[in-house]
Protein backbone atom coordinates (compact mmCIF):
# COMPACT_ATOMS: atom_id res chain seq x y z
CA UNK A 1 0.00 0.00 0.00
CA UNK A 2 2.69 2.25 0.76
CA UNK A 3 4.46 1.56 -2.09
CA UNK A 4 1.40 2.64 -4.48
CA UNK A 5 0.73 5.61 -2.62
CA UNK A 6 4.69 6.58 -3.16
CA UNK A 7 4.43 5.46 -6.94
CA UNK A 8 1.07 7.78 -7.31
CA UNK A 9 2.48 10.86 -5.30
CA UNK A 10 5.69 10.44 -7.47
CA UNK A 11 2.66 10.68 -10.82
CA UNK A 12 1.14 12.96 -9.54
CA UNK A 13 4.36 15.62 -8.94
CA UNK A 14 5.73 15.06 -12.29
CA UNK A 15 2.09 15.78 -13.69
CA UNK A 16 2.14 18.82 -11.59
CA UNK A 17 5.56 19.86 -12.60
CA UNK A 18 4.64 19.28 -16.57
CA UNK A 19 1.26 21.13 -16.04
CA UNK A 20 4.07 24.33 -14.79
CA UNK A 21 5.82 24.10 -17.28
CA UNK A 22 3.03 23.63 -20.03
CA UNK A 23 1.43 26.75 -18.65
CA UNK A 24 4.88 29.05 -18.34
CA UNK A 25 5.33 28.30 -22.13
CA UNK A 26 1.94 29.31 -22.48
CA UNK A 27 1.91 32.39 -20.62
CA UNK A 28 5.15 33.55 -22.31
CA UNK A 29 3.61 32.57 -26.00
CA UNK A 30 0.54 34.88 -25.35
CA UNK A 31 3.04 37.84 -23.94
CA UNK A 32 4.73 37.74 -27.05
CA UNK A 33 1.32 37.38 -29.29
CA UNK A 34 0.07 40.68 -27.32
CA UNK A 35 3.36 42.27 -27.27
CA UNK A 36 3.19 42.68 -31.41
CA UNK A 37 1.66 45.72 -32.64
CA UNK A 38 0.20 47.36 -35.00
CA UNK A 39 0.33 43.89 -37.11
CA UNK A 40 -2.78 41.18 -35.68
CA UNK A 41 -1.00 37.90 -34.94
CA UNK A 42 -3.78 35.25 -34.97
CA UNK A 43 -3.16 31.39 -34.18
CA UNK A 44 -5.22 29.20 -36.57
CA UNK A 45 -5.23 24.92 -35.82
CA UNK A 46 -6.06 22.68 -38.86
CA UNK A 47 -9.91 23.23 -38.62
CA UNK A 48 -9.41 27.03 -39.75
CA UNK A 49 -10.67 27.91 -36.16
CA UNK A 50 -8.39 31.29 -34.33
CA UNK A 51 -7.10 29.86 -30.85
CA UNK A 52 -4.98 33.12 -29.81
CA UNK A 53 -5.22 36.30 -31.29
CA UNK A 54 -3.55 39.80 -29.87
CA UNK A 55 -4.78 43.54 -29.24
CA UNK A 56 -4.06 44.43 -32.78
CA UNK A 57 -6.73 42.82 -34.23
CA UNK A 58 -9.47 45.10 -32.24
CA UNK A 59 -7.80 48.06 -34.23
CA UNK A 60 -7.14 46.09 -37.20
CA UNK A 61 -10.76 44.75 -37.91
CA UNK A 62 -13.06 46.00 -35.14
CA UNK A 63 -13.27 42.50 -33.68
CA UNK A 64 -12.86 42.01 -29.83
CA UNK A 65 -9.88 38.99 -29.23
CA UNK A 66 -12.95 37.19 -26.99
CA UNK A 67 -15.26 37.89 -30.27
CA UNK A 68 -12.61 36.51 -32.82
CA UNK A 69 -11.31 33.03 -30.37
CA UNK A 70 -12.97 30.10 -31.06
CA UNK A 71 -14.36 31.65 -34.97
CA UNK A 72 -13.34 30.85 -38.30
CA UNK A 73 -10.98 32.12 -39.78
CA UNK A 74 -12.65 33.06 -42.62
CA UNK A 75 -14.61 35.92 -40.78
CA UNK A 76 -11.47 38.20 -41.53
CA UNK A 77 -11.73 37.78 -44.83
CA UNK A 78 -13.65 39.45 -47.81
CA UNK A 79 -14.82 36.20 -49.95
CA UNK A 80 -14.82 32.86 -47.73
CA UNK A 81 -14.92 30.77 -51.08
CA UNK A 82 -11.15 31.83 -51.76
CA UNK A 83 -9.99 32.22 -48.51
CA UNK A 84 -10.67 28.07 -48.56
CA UNK A 85 -8.84 27.80 -51.76
CA UNK A 86 -5.89 29.99 -50.55
CA UNK A 87 -5.90 27.73 -47.08
CA UNK A 88 -5.51 24.44 -49.05
CA UNK A 89 -2.47 26.07 -51.22
CA UNK A 90 -1.06 27.96 -47.87
CA UNK A 91 -1.18 24.11 -45.96
CA UNK A 92 0.04 22.32 -49.27
CA UNK A 93 3.00 24.79 -49.45
CA UNK A 94 3.65 24.91 -45.63
CA UNK A 95 4.15 21.42 -45.66
CA UNK A 96 7.10 21.99 -48.16
CA UNK A 97 8.63 25.54 -47.17
CA UNK A 98 7.38 26.51 -43.56
CA UNK A 99 6.07 29.97 -44.69
CA UNK A 100 3.61 31.35 -46.84
CA UNK A 101 3.39 35.00 -47.50
CA UNK A 102 0.01 35.99 -49.62
CA UNK A 103 -2.36 39.19 -49.96
CA UNK A 104 -6.09 39.02 -49.25
CA UNK A 105 -8.83 41.29 -49.05
CA UNK A 106 -9.51 41.19 -45.45
CA UNK A 107 -13.50 42.33 -44.30
CA UNK A 108 -13.66 44.36 -40.46
CA UNK A 109 -16.55 43.95 -38.42
CA UNK A 110 -18.37 46.81 -40.10
CA UNK A 111 -18.05 45.45 -43.45
CA UNK A 112 -15.46 47.77 -44.70
CA UNK A 113 -12.78 45.75 -47.19
CA UNK A 114 -9.32 45.77 -46.62
CA UNK A 115 -6.05 45.36 -48.40
CA UNK A 116 -3.82 42.69 -46.54
CA UNK A 117 -0.15 41.20 -46.61
CA UNK A 118 -0.32 38.13 -44.51
CA UNK A 119 2.85 35.74 -43.52
CA UNK A 120 2.02 32.44 -42.19
CA UNK A 121 4.11 29.90 -40.70
CA UNK A 122 3.90 26.39 -39.57
CA UNK A 123 2.68 25.45 -36.50
CA UNK A 124 3.21 21.67 -36.23
CA UNK A 125 2.72 21.71 -32.09
CA UNK A 126 -1.07 22.95 -32.66
CA UNK A 127 -1.32 20.82 -36.44
CA UNK A 128 -2.00 24.83 -37.26
CA UNK A 129 -0.54 28.09 -38.16
CA UNK A 130 0.88 31.19 -37.26
CA UNK A 131 0.01 34.50 -39.43
CA UNK A 132 0.67 37.93 -38.92
CA UNK A 133 -1.42 40.02 -40.83
CA UNK A 134 -0.30 43.80 -42.01
CA UNK A 135 -3.01 46.53 -43.19
CA UNK A 136 -1.60 47.50 -46.30
CA UNK A 137 -4.77 49.13 -47.39
CA UNK A 138 -2.82 52.99 -47.45
CA UNK A 139 -0.08 51.24 -49.20
CA UNK A 140 -2.18 50.22 -52.30
CA UNK A 141 -3.91 53.52 -52.21
CA UNK A 142 -0.23 55.21 -52.51
CA UNK A 143 0.98 52.75 -55.02
CA UNK A 144 -2.46 53.51 -57.25
CA UNK A 145 -2.04 56.97 -56.97
CA UNK A 146 1.51 56.59 -58.21
CA UNK A 147 0.79 54.84 -61.34
CA UNK A 148 -2.27 56.52 -62.06
CA UNK A 149 0.14 59.86 -62.04
CA UNK A 150 2.81 58.08 -64.73
CA UNK A 151 -0.03 57.19 -66.89
CA UNK A 152 -1.17 60.11 -66.59
CA UNK A 153 2.03 61.92 -67.32
CA UNK A 154 2.82 59.58 -69.69
CA UNK A 155 -0.19 60.19 -72.03
CA UNK A 156 0.81 64.47 -71.69
CA UNK A 157 4.13 62.61 -73.24
CA UNK A 158 2.99 60.79 -75.99
CA UNK A 159 0.08 62.77 -77.15
CA UNK A 160 1.92 66.64 -77.33
CA UNK A 161 1.89 67.86 -80.42
CA UNK A 162 5.01 69.57 -79.69
CA UNK A 163 8.40 67.58 -79.08
CA UNK A 164 9.41 67.45 -75.50
CA UNK A 165 12.81 65.59 -73.68
CA UNK A 166 13.10 64.89 -70.08
CA UNK A 167 16.25 66.10 -68.58
CA UNK A 168 18.19 65.20 -65.70
CA UNK A 169 19.47 67.12 -62.71
CA UNK A 170 23.19 66.51 -64.16
CA UNK A 171 21.50 68.17 -67.84
CA UNK A 172 21.68 64.87 -69.51
CA UNK A 173 18.59 63.60 -71.81
CA UNK A 174 17.12 60.81 -70.45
Amino acid sequence: VNFIFLYLSGLLWVTYRRWRSAERKRRELEGVITSIDPDALVVIDAKQTILMCNKAVEKMFGYTVEELTGQSVGILYSDSQSFSDQWREMHHILGKEGFHIQSASGKKKDGEVISLEIVTGNLQSFDGVVSLIRDVTEKKKAEESIQQAYGELDQIFNTAADGMWVVGKDSKVM
